[in-house]
């Protein structure tokens, strides 16, 4: 019996365990026989909703890889650009200015909020979110990140910009800030964690003062006194003395401390931490911080909602908290840190604004991707709401569970949990559990020639002559076809399979900083690895090749716990070679509870010259994937092993369902 799953993603994979015995060879191609047991949920069982597909359902609602619906509330209006960090709206409210990470062309751009167009496109190299208006709206300064670069701009009188100058500071710019003066432009450098003071008038820099480790987010006090600084790396938040750049204070918050807002009387500011899931308040009389506000809806208290936004309304009596990996704005109570309700916003907002008239958010991921082929060009937008109404915003509220919560309602009542052994307490009859992972497929790169399933043979790259491995282990076993990766990019990807999340750290820099996961101190989750859970919990685990997740610390902590032998991350080495020393270990009865393997060969090194064709190093890969899962047929664990094959991102030539399936 085949069985193709809906809805699912890297989060969460519904399927059928099925125990194998008896396997043969036969040629290249290897053969498989299969006994199946009772499935404890039919495929009747299935909602029609857990049949839809990802992507977009007319013009004001989509379904995302992770099975979440979107249905953003108020004004849309889309930027042009990829992946927007940072915005400033004028106090006129009429325009926005608006730069994006993901995209040079388009690095800034100007809205008309009057229109709900945009008017201007300006071309800047990586601004990440640096952005900021003079005092007298005169000039606009945009940073541009990895050129360390501070350019000027006239501000003309129908809102467009106009260069004016450039000054080469050095560093990757992240964040500016203006005094009230007008007089002084701070710009932070999150590589160097330099604060850059600069003479608006004569445009030199003045001043240069020391902050903690990766700068993100800069306020300053009304006065222009003080200025707090967010510290991602070393989860602080700094107060320094404007005059001479004195550390008045560095204060430990929560995990990855980003977005900065200070109340309306000053007495406290408020940080939201992105890996703690928190807001933490800071008394700014004394230094110190008072509460952490817990924002994580789990009632375990998992940390993956991406706490990174932070504004306050103008009459001071409410915060706006943005939730990235939950598309939503909580909306808390100034003084008693309650929860009133839930704001529906695109995917992923980054930046927030309270203004007078109404609420600004950007959504760095719009509505998703754009097209089949748009992995990473998605439709981002500025979302302009007005300010709710308790019965609106209780509406809100429940559109927001109702989006977030939609996977829960997959099955029906005739799928009882009680009888998952895993569920009920009971001893599972899987003791042994394999992930293989591969590289950068999509599900029509590699399956969409697949008979029975939802594949488009025309966007086939690698089908059944370059992979019949894969073509029979999806025709024998369990093939799903409505299966998504949450990644763009392989950092992102291997965060996934490694953590069930990927943190906002990550998802900001990999752009045109890319980390190692697990090196740099803000890429390590606060909720951990899966490495590091099963090392808690006595289980055992060996891992073949992984090590953007398993930084240094593992590779001391978990020294019995992977292969020497095994080649991490390379093409370098043939697939069947690293396959072949994990079968060496399985002969010798090395095999533990949870396998994670690298196969990435598939990834190829497209038409680089002097290294193996891509059909070569595809055609490693599907064999390496063959001998690996038939040496564990052959081994005495085979009956209580379950193997997972997925790529760790659906980087490639597209898929015709939507760009994210793998």
């Amino acid at each position: 019996m085949e069985v193709f799953i809906m809805g699912s993603s890297k989060i969460c994979i519904y399927g059928f365990l099925l125990a194998c015995l008896g396997c043969t060879n036969s040629g290249g191609e290897r053969s498989f026989s299969a006994k199946t047991s009772k499935a404890v949920c039919a495929p009747e069982s299935v909602s029609q909703e857990g049949y839809k597909k990802a992507g977009s359902y007319g013009q004001d609602e989509a379904i995302l890889p992770n099975g979440r619906r979107l249905t953003p509330v108020g004004t849309r209006i889309e930027t042009g650009g990829v992946f927007p960090l940072g915005f400033r709206v004028n106090r006129a409210e009429t325009r926005a200015y608006v730069v994006h990470n993901g995209d040079d062309v388009n690095g800034l751009v100007v809205l008309d909020l009057e229109q709900g167009k945009r008017i201007q496109s300006v071309s800047i190299k990586s601004p990440f979110r640096a952005v900021a208006l003079s005092p007298d709206e005169k000039t606009l300064y945009v940073g541009s990140g990895k050129h360390g670069k501070l350019y000027f701009f006239d501000v003309l009188e129908d809102g467009r910009v106009q260069q004016d100058g450039e000054l080469f500071l050095g560093g990757y710019l992240a964040d500016i800030e203006v005094s009230p003066s007008g007089d002084f432009v701070y710009v932070v450098a999150n590589t160097n964690s330099n604060v850059y003071v600069v003479d608006s008038a004569t445009r030199q820099v003045v001043k240069t003062f020391k902050v903690g480790t990766y700068p993100y987010d800069m306020v300053l006090s009304k006065d222009g006194q003080k200025l707090f600084v967010s510290n991602l790396n070393s989860s602080t938040v700094q107060v320094l003395d404007t005059s001479d750049g004195t550390v008045l204070a560095s204060i430990k918050v929560g995990k990855n401390p980003s977005a900065l807002a200070l109340s309306k009387d000053e007495k406290r500011l408020f940080v939201a931490c992105s890996d703690s899931d928190v807001l933490s308040v800071i008394d700014t009389q004394t230094y110190e911080e008072t509460k952490r506000v817990e924002l994580s809806d789990h009632p375990l208290l998992l940390k993956h909602g991406s706490v990174n936004g932070v504004t306050v309304s103008p009459d001071g009596a409410l915060i706006f908290v943005s939730q990235a990996n939950f598309n939503r704005i909580d909306v808390l109570d100034a003084e008693t840190f309650e929860r009133k309700g839930a704001i529906p916003t695109g995917w992923y907002p980054t930046d927030l604004f309270a203004g007078n008239q109404r609420l600004y958010a950007v959504s760095s991921k719009g509505m998703g991707s754009k097209g089949p082929t748009d992995l990473k060009r998605f439709g981002s937008f500025l979302q302009v709401i007005p300010y709710p109404s308790d019965e609106t915003l209780e509406t809100w509220t429940n559109t927001v569970e109702e989006n977030n919560n939609r996977t829960l309602r997959y099955f029906d009542e005739t799928c009882d949990p009680s009888q998952i052994p895993v569920l009920s307490g009971k001893d599972s009859p899987i003791k042994h559990v394999v992930l293989i992972v591969r590289e950068n497929k999509t599900y029509d790169m590699d399956l969409g020639d697949l008979e029975g399933t939802d594949g488009d043979p025309n966007m086939v790259l690698w089908g059944e002559e370059y992979t019949p491995n894969l073509h029979k282990l999806a025709r024998q076993f369990v093939n799903m076809d409505n299966f998504y990766s949450n990644a763009e990019a392989s950092v992102q990807g291997h965060m996934w399979t490694t953590q069930a999340h990927c943190n906002d750290y990550t998802e900001k820099t990999f752009w045109d900083q890319w980390q190692l996961p697990g090196y740099e101190a803000a890429s390590v989750p606060e909720s951990g690895t899966i490495f590091s859970h099963l090392f808690a919990h006595g289980v055992s685990f060996r891992n073949y090749g992984e090590f953007p997740s398993f930084g240094p610390g593992m590779f001391e902590e978990f020294m019995d716990f992977f292969d020497n032998k095994y080649p991490f991350w390379t093409m370098e080495v043939p697939d069947v070679d690293k396959a072949s020393e994990i079968i060496r270990e399985i002969n010798l009865g090395i095999f533990p509870q949870f396998v994670y393997a690298i196969l990435p060969n598939d990834h190829t090194y497209g038409s680089r010259a002097g290294k193996p064709t891509p059909r070569s190093l595809v055609m490693d890969n599907d064999l390496a994937t063959g001998m690996l899962v038939e040496a564990i047929s052959k081994s005495p664990y085979w009956p209580e092993t379950a193997i997972f094959i997925i790529e760790d991102d659906p980087q490639g030539t597209g898929d015709h369902v939507e760009a994210h399936r793998s």
